[in-house]
């Protein structure tokens, strides 16, 4: 057996593997539009600009920078996180529409203790050691990677005919630096 954080029981594990399939769906749907998103902003990216210019003018300036704004995406992000886990927390039932709305939020918890099912494995170590050292390990290696390609960019630039100035290289730490803290945020 193993504990099922959805269900909030303990299930036999070949029912649990069902449950872990329907929390990674989210994730891939999540990931997949995101990417897709991305791709045709990134391609269009010279189309794109100057009709958002042109159909913007500055217009909505004020709207975009509170709606967008890095802190208030913070405060919403938290304020999810603090929902999603309200009713595990208190011990609460809540109606089903607002459990089923919870539910389609709880993919911005990135709960890893609900995904990932160690408990039907034979590791040679309790689960919960096991679900320490990843959800430890994991943001390092996150962090590492982040500080690898920095390295890899300062590298490439040394050596391309095109070199960084100091102003530039400032800047790819700040976004350097930024990504960091930001790892750190939505970890810890």
């Amino acid at each position: 057996y193993t504990f099922n954080s959805l269900l909030q029981l303990c299930v036999a594990c070949d029912e649990n593997s069902k449950h872990v399939a329907d929390l990674f769906i989210p994730y891939a749907i999540t990931a997949g539009v995101a990417l897709t998103v991305a791709g045709i902003a990134y391609q269009g990216r010279e189309k794109l600009t100057p009709l958002l210019h042109q159909l913007d003018r500055g217009r909505f300036r004020h709207f975009r920078k509170l709606t967008f704004s890095h802190a208030n995406l913070k405060i919403l992000y938290t304020t999810f996180q603090i929902v999603c886990s309200t009713s595990f927390t208190l011990d609460v039932k809540f109606p089903d529409i607002f459990a089923d709305y919870l539910t389609f939020l709880n993919v911005l918890t990135f709960d890893m203790f609900g995904t990932i099912s160690l408990g039907c494995l034979d590791l040679g170590m309790p689960t919960y050691l096991a679900y320490i050292l990843i959800a430890s390990a994991v943001p390092v290696v996150i962090i590492v990677f982040i500080w690898v390609i920095y390295c890899l960019r300062i590298l490439v630039s040394m050596f391309s005919t095109k070199k960084l100035r100091r102003r530039q290289r400032t800047k790819v730490l700040h976004t350097h630096v930024k990504y960091t803290l930001l790892v750190t945020y939505l970890v810890l």
